[in-house]
Parts: structure tokens; C-alpha cells; sequence
């Protein structure tokens, strides 16, 4: 079974290099794939994430203050969510609040790197194992066991690197107005599903020949917000990576 790691930046990078190891010891039937290179310094990671995601059971995205609006973890969050399904998809929230992350990435199942939270992660990965998954007793002995190995370093990973300033803290009309947003965006879709099966009109609008139409008439642009960055990749059926890489380098 296939766990990708996904990280951007040192602290991100030192995270996922922790559960590279912790997952192993836990879950010996898994595999966590790690890229080698910093996803910010390379320009083939589409490609060589294409052919990990081919038999990819569950993605783990390492989320830090540094790293959250960054244009190459939300591509990568994308690639992820064309990958596999969204409920397979796992936010670690390294030094950040589940209130300090927007729309899409908030839209994944979010776990925060304490006890609790990291059992979560375990569980959730056992779930999604093809084959030769843990009895939820025998899982929860051996996470116990390498929890107490694994949390100083978790939290030793977790404190490097820390930035003098910290991102702006959210408002609660913020929250609230993306609160609102995704009701009612959620509401009308459901209203328009139930009058297109009443009239008799439903069509599956989920298929790829919409999506690629939809890709075409929305070119990339450099100033796309976070949610238009992880649809628009996730609905590439290839990309040019050369042209992306040139856009989003620093100046």
C-alpha cells in the first residue's frame, strides 16, 4: 500500500521525513513515498507524481504556516485530488489551526499532529489498505508503542524554522462569510440536482470530456486564486510543466 508524502519548504520536509519512517514501523505492509527534491525546485513533479498516484491508497499533504498559500503545494493538492478521492486525501496541520486554512485546501479531512490527531492519521491509513490491514486493537497497541518514540521528534520537526511573524489570524466575519459561501453554494447545488431528476433532465456533469472543456476555456493564469490553482490542475489531464515552472519561479 502506497502512502505519498506531500511537503514544501524545510519544517514541511522534515515532517514528512518523520512519517516516512513512523508509517513504516507502525503499518509494515505500507509503502510512504517521499519525493526527493523539494517540490518549489523541480520541474517535472507532475510527471513523476502521475506515476507514483497510479497505485497511490492514501496522499498526506504536510501543512505549514510557511508553505499553505504557496502556488506549488496547491498544484500538487490538485495532482493529489485528480489522483485519488478526496476522502483519501489527509491534511496534517504541522503548526496551524483548521481556522487558518481556506477553500480547497480545507475541503480535505484535516488532522492536527497531537495524539489524538495522529491516530487519526494512522486509522485512516489502515482503512484505506487493500489488503492486509491491522485489527483496530493490534493498531492502536503498536501506534501507543511508537508514539512515545516518534512525539518529541514530531514536535522537535514541527519547531524548526519558526518565522518572527506569523500569518495574519483569520476574523471571524472571514470564517463566517466562507461558512456561508460553501452552504449555499452546497444548497444550490442540491436544488438543481433534485429539478433535474424531477424533469427528467439529470446529466452527469462529472465526466471527463466537461472537465477538459471546461480546462480550455480557462487558460492558466499566474494571478489564479488557491481554489482555481487545485481545480485547474486536477482537471489537466496532462500539463506543460515548462510553462507553469517559468510563471510561478521567484523572482
Amino acid at each position: 500500500m502506497k502512502v505519498f508524502l506531500s511537503w514544501s519548504g524545510k519544517k514541511s520536509h522534515e515532517v514528512a521525513k518523520l512519517l516516512q519512517e513512523w508509517i513504516a514501523c507502525v503499518i509494515q505492509s505500507s509503502d510512504p513515498w517521499l519525493s526527493s527534491n523539494n517540490i518549489d525546485a523541480g520541474s517535472v513533479w507532475f510527471s513523476e507524481i502521475q506515476t507514483q498516484l497510479a497505485d497511490t491508497s492514501i496522499g498526506i499533504i504536510c501543512l505549514t504556516n510557511e508553505n499553505k498559500d504557496k502556488p506549488w503545494i496547491l498544484f500538487e493538492a490538485g495532482a493529489l485530488a485528480k489522483g485519488i478521492s478526496n476522502n483519501k486525501v489527509v491534511v496534517l496541520l504541522c503548526d496551524l489551526s483548521s481556522s487558518d486554512i481556506q477553500p480547497p485546501l480545507s475541503q480535505f479531512n484535516c488532522i492536527t499532529p497531537d495524539q489524538q490527531g495522529m491516530k487519526r492519521l494512522f486509522q485512516a491509513i489502515n482503512s484505506h489498505s487493500p489488503s492486509e490491514f491491522l485489527k483496530p486493537t493490534v493498531l492502536d497497541a503498536t501506534f501507543e508503542v511508537f508514539w512515545e518514540k516518534f512525539k518529541d521528534r514530531l514536535a522537535k520537526s514541527i519547531s524548526i524554522n519558526q518565522k518572527s511573524t506569523q500569518s495574519p489570524v483569520r476574523s471571524d466575519s472571514d470564517i463566517l462569510k466562507e461558512i456561508l459561501a460553501s452552504t449555499r453554494g452546497l444548497s444550490h447545488r442540491m436544488n438543481l440536482l433534485e429539478e433535474n431528476m424531477i424533469s427528467g433532465n439529470y446529466k452527469d456533469e462529472s465526466t471527463a470530456h466537461i472537465k477538459a472543456k471546461k480546462n480550455a476555456e480557462t487558460p492558466y493564469k499566474k494571478n489564479m486564486t488557491a481554489k482555481e490553482i487545485v481545480e485547474w490542475v486536477s482537471n489537466m489531464s496532462s500539463i506543460d510543466e515548462d510553462v507553469i515552472w517559468k510563471k510561478h519561479v521567484d523572482e
